[in-house]
């Protein structure tokens, strides 16, 4: 009776100890998206609101090649909710389509095809371009 017993705890033991390490040791994913951002604002709206959606670590939008660089929790979120929130926010997300009522109300420098941005990041990114077309 007294080794059942021993046994019986020991087993407890072990199954809360793998899960408990389980729990610790969450698996973390990295995604790229293409995004339709055009400025430096698009990139404070876009890393803010992922900033709110559960399971995220991590964001970096690049503006000169539009890609969206994530790392996340695999067990809270994944790729495609990402997708989907970038979308609702107004901007495209790979093959995904902005929502058009998101997109609309984006300032005019924010939207695709939209007026030239006053972002002045966003400028002297263009004249970095135009630098090194000089060289």
């Amino acid at each position: 009776m007294k080794t059942t017993k021993i046994l019986f705890i020991s087993v407890l033991l072990l199954v809360f100890g793998v899960k408990l390490q389980a729990q610790k040791t969450a698996k973390v994913a990295e995604a790229d998206i293409k995004t339709s951002a055009q400025c430096g604002e698009c990139v404070d709206r876009i890393t803010k609101g992922l900033t709110y959606e559960k399971g995220i670590l991590a964001v970096n939008l690049d503006l000169k090649t539009n890609i969206l660089n994530v790392r996340y929790k695999t067990r809270k979120t994944n790729k495609e909710n990402i997708q989907k929130a970038v979308v609702a926010m107004g901007y495209d997300a790979d093959d995904m389509m902005a929502n058009k009522e998101a997109h609309d109300s984006l300032p005019g420098c924010c939207q695709k095809d939209g007026e030239a941005c006053g972002d002045p990041a966003h400028k002297q990114d263009e004249n970095e371009d135009d630098d090194d077309e000089d060289e």
